[in-house]
């Protein structure tokens, strides 16, 4: 068109022209990336592509130095699981009762500060794509009246939320969380096709701002699947008799890949860790202003690898693999294996279950090279 009116030799009708038309190109460029950030956690692109050396399955024996020839799990323990549910009395449960909400819930910095996340009896930190990280939050005892900001599932989230039987809350999947649903036939409720278990915050830029809570999910659905347990018994407390092997860690250092870093710090007055991003400068808060904290972390080492262009990851969970555990202050390794049954147990050194002390337990799943200090 703009050859075509250098013909008719009038140039403010071609300037004036050439004008509009580089305007509807930058319109259109820019109406087009706001369609596409608006879309992307639904379709689960990400710009932030990244890759790293990962270590093969093969090479974790002869990393670890683990022999677990010997080692016989014991099937159908769900250590975790059944700790929580320790001080529950039968009569006190109704048939139906025991299986826990699972919820994903985001960790990108615009979606700080969560809710909800210290109100759940079992955290899980996974990496997803662009290096940063999601939550898999398990509720045992009670649903909070808000949890959020929810986002989308990866395979390894539905294959650790299958080990507890749990029901599961999110927002979208990627193309190999969709497959891990059908293929494990775990019970979800994907905000796609369940709106009315969901709702959005005004106050929070999409697509950081979708929520759920105990008054938005049915009653009949509550009433069938959420156990209220009773708090655990400070005099109650259990932890392992021995603990020679434990050697001082008051402070903890988790360096994922991209620069992202978590920190705990020992608190003697409440026996928990309290959680940090980054560094000591900077709680990790919710929205009541209180500090994450857990009694119990599990720094998880799992084979870890990108598989996509996206810089999606698959994450090797049915296999073994070390790991280190923290309490009151100190530290021990050991090892975690899932066993024949499709459950995941965690042992010491000297193969013995690890005890864990009342209160919020996290699992920080990090791949095998990933750098740990304390």
């Amino acid at each position: 068109m703009l050859n075509y009116l250098k013909k008719f030799n009038h140039p403010g009708i071609f300037n004036s022209l050439r004008k509009e038309v580089i305007a509807v190109i930058i319109l259109v460029l820019v109406l087009g990336a706001g369609l596409l950030y608006l879309t992307a956690d639904f379709f689960d692109f990400d710009f932030f592509i990244f890759r790293e050396e990962v270590l093969r399955l093969e090479e974790m024996e002869d990393k670890t130095g683990l022999d677990l020839s010997g080692v016989s799990s014991s099937p159908g323990s769900r250590q975790l699981e059944e700790f929580f549910r320790a001080t529950v009395q039968p009569g006190d449960l109704q048939p139906g009762l025991r299986r826990p909400l699972a919820v994903v819930i985001e960790n990108h910095p615009s979606s700080r500060p969560q809710t909800g996340l210290n109100e759940a009896d079992l955290v899980y930190e996974f990496l997803v794509e662009g290096g940063i990280t999601r939550f898999l939050a398990f509720y045992f005892s009670r649903v909070p009246q808000e949890i959020g900001p929810i986002r989308s599932l990866r395979s390894y989230m539905v294959e650790t939320a299958s080990g507890y039987d749990s029901r599961l809350l999110h927002i979208g999947a990627s193309p190999l969380g969709y497959q891990y649903l059908s293929q494990l036939q775990v019970e979800n409720y994907d905000e796609i096709s369940r709106g009315s278990y969901y709702w959005r915050e005004s106050d929070r830029s999409r697509p950081h701002n979708v929520y759920t809570g105990s008054d938005s999910l049915p009653q009949h659905v509550r009433e069938k699947y959420f156990a209220v347990l009773p708090a655990a018994n400070p005099a109650e407390e259990k932890t392992s008799e021995n603990r020679s092997e434990f050697e001082s860690a008051p402070e903890i250092e988790i360096r994922y890949w991209g620069g992202y870093t978590v920190c705990y710090h020992f608190a003697e007055e409440s026996g928990a860790y309290l959680r940090y991003l980054g560094d000591a400068s900077r709680p990790h808060l919710d929205t009541t202003g209180k500090q994450l904290a857990a009694e119990n972390i599990i720094v998880k080492y799992v084979p870890t690898r990108v598989i996509d262009d996206v810089g999606r990851l698959r994450m090797e969970l049915d296999s073994q693999g070390e790991l280190l555990f923290f309490q009151k202050g100190t530290a021990t390794s050991g090892y975690w294996l899932k066993d024949s049954q499709g459950e995941t147990e965690y042992y010491n050194r000297k193969g013995e279950p690890l005890e864990f002390l009342p209160g919020r337990t996290w699992i920080q799943v990090v791949p095998l090279n990933a750098e740990i200090n304390y």
